[in-house]
């Protein structure tokens, strides 16, 4: 089986995630995914001040997922707490899938600095890592960073060819912060979730 796994401080989930997430899915043919929401990112170590709890991501990410198939919103990162890292929420999904393969969904700005993360080369030792390209990363200066960085792996990297969607959840926290429309950014009941709980205007 093929198992999926696809983390960010999702503050807040939004459409740019969806269209990644289900062309990862249909690209890769993986037959089940987790949606990782981490307690505190390494690369975004004061993310907690931008008005939403783990409970409003967890949340927020269970409305915008409920119609995709065999996918599941894990929490493990926010209920061990910390400064999470990805390898260790591998070695926790292999005791639940020892006999299955892992594919890792991430950005391209993820992979051209993934020999910072933590015991990077574990991680490609037990899952294929799969990149979508950004609109603010040249193609030709993110494939020549995997030859430089990954060059020793590239048979466990896969490209992802989904459509640019230049959505971030910045932006969305900015113009919420500006009262201004995040209509088409968000899916509708993440907006309504959003605006009835008051997130993200301070």
């Amino acid at each position: 089986m093929k198992v999926g796994i696809f983390g960010g401080t999702f503050n807040p989930v939004h459409n740019g995630h969806l269209v990644m997430l289900e062309k990862f899915i249909s690209h890769m043919q993986i037959d089940k995914c987790y949606v990782v929401p981490a307690a505190i990112s390494p690369f975004k170590k004061n993310f907690s001040v931008y008005q939403a709890t783990d409970y409003d991501r967890l949340f927020m990410l269970k409305l915008a997922l409920k119609t995709f198939k065999n996918v599941e919103v894990l929490d493990y990162e926010i209920v061990k707490g910390g400064v999470s890292y990805t390898i260790d929420t591998i070695v926790f999904l292999k005791n639940i899938h020892s006999e299955d393969d892992f594919y890792l969904l991430i950005g391209a700005d993820q992979a051209i600095a993934f020999d910072k993360w933590k015991n990077w080369e574990e991680i490609l030792a037990n899952s294929n890592v799969c990149i979508v390209r950004r609109p603010d990363i040249d193609n030709s200066y993110l494939q020549q960073n995997i030859k430089v960085i990954l060059g020793h792996y590239l048979d466990k990297i896969h490209l992802i060819d989904a459509p640019i969607i230049n959505i971030t959840a910045t932006q969305i926290r900015e113009k919420l912060k500006n009262k201004e429309s995040i209509s088409g950014l968000v899916p509708e009941e993440v907006e309504e979730y959003i605006t009835e709980n008051k997130l993200y205007i301070n």
